[in-house]
């Protein structure tokens, strides 16, 4: 008997390539946003600190614009 399957395989190859580069990609987003929650808390710790707003690197102040296009960056550039 005939189901119209192409293979008896359960996933065909090319649905793990796809789970396997939608998995990749998940991990990537979390490991982002992880990154990025990282960067707010210590952001956060600046403010507390006095310090938010002042490179950390080169101490100088952080112009207003790029604060406000990346409220928690430690660095002018």
């Amino acid at each position: 008997m005939s189901t119209g399957e192409l293979s008896s395989v359960d996933n065909h190859p090319g649905d793990i390539g796809t789970e396997t580069f939608e998995r990749s990609r998940d991990l990537a987003i979390n490991d982002k946003l992880a990154q990025e929650l990282e960067e707010i808390e210590a952001a956060l710790q600046r403010m507390d600190e006095g310090t938010y707003g002042i490179c950390i690197a080169s101490k100088e102040e952080i112009p207003y614009e790029r604060l406000e296009a990346i409220p928690y960056t430690a660095y002018t550039a």
